[in-house]
């Protein structure tokens, strides 16, 4: 593959405790399965392998299944150029943020809306922005624990769930839950409504019970102390009253992380060729 990830190659092998040989020899048995993509990089075997704890068979299963669920999700997965009218919108409507990464090697994710009206959430573009913001994380980051999740609902209206599209739902779930190559670690929703149940309602057909165990839902009187001391640092929030961290303002986390997916854009291309050509 022409483009490559960025993480620091040699320090992550050292991190997971695995070996060039290791890698190697998944390389070898995966160029022998038909239905792989031959250009896999060395940073990519590792993300595989590393999710499956070092176990060839099962990352050559994980693998299949991983790349069973992009090609079906295309709508998901393939043409993601940020500069683009259709990707631009949710951009410039939402916030998208990767915050610092956990003691545990957890990586953080933020996501939010920048303003309260529906018509200017659409789903599918959304949620490509979503997994091209998870992906740049492992890129920087390289193979992790697990993915922690922020979700801020405070613009959130109960017109914004017209706005969904249950195919596109359904495949978002199941790569999340599926074929992700790290663990789905917490999730915490900030500003949440006595009606929340109706979302819940919405995704519940989607979730596996150990996921929907890891969700945390904060109301906008959430005891920010106790939060920082039993869930979430303050260092893996920003500093947004909302929240109460000590990161940079979610306003300029989203401007960095544009930046950084301006980065990836031949990346994203190449990875494309490896799904879809």
């Amino acid at each position: 593959m022409d483009a490559d990830l960025k993480f620091d190659y040699q320090a992550a092998l050292k991190r997971v405790n695995l070996s060039q040989s290791r890698i190697d020899l998944l390389r070898d048995t995966a160029n022998n399965c038909e239905l792989l993509p031959k250009s896999l990089t060395d940073k990519q075997l590792l993300l595989f392998l590393s999710k499956c704890n070092g176990d060839i068979d099962k990352s050559i299963k994980f693998m299949h299944r991983h790349y069973e669920i992009k090609r079906k999700a295309s709508m998901l997965f393939k043409n993601r150029d940020i500069k683009t009218p259709e990707l631009q919108q949710p951009i410039e409507n939402q916030y998208y943020a990767r915050l610092p990464q956990t003691d545990q090697n957890d990586i953080v994710c933020y996501h939010g809306l920048a303003n309260s009206i529906p018509k200017n959430y659409h789903y599918n573009q959304s949620t490509v922005c979503f997994l091209m913001m998870i992906e740049n994380a492992m890129s920087i980051h390289g193979p992790s624990r697990s993915l922690v999740m922020i979700y801020d609902m405070k613009n959130f209206r109960l017109g914004h769930l017209t706005r969904n599209n249950f195919k596109a739902m359904k495949a978002f779930f199941t790569y999340m839950q599926e074929g992700m190559t790290t663990e789905i670690g917490d999730i915490h929703i900030f500003n949440t409504f006595p009606s929340f149940n109706l979302i819940m309602k919405l995704i519940s057909p989607f979730l596996k019970a150990e996921t929907a165990k890891k969700m945390h839902l904060h109301s906008s009187d959430v005891d920010l102390e106790k939060l920082h001391a039993e869930s979430i640092s303050k260092s893996n929030l920003p500093c947004d009253s909302d929240y109460g961290g000590i990161c940079d303002t979610v306003e300029n986390l989203h401007k960095q992380h544009i930046n950084e997916l301006l980065e990836m854009k031949e990346y994203f291309m190449a990875e494309s060729k490896q799904l879809f050509e």
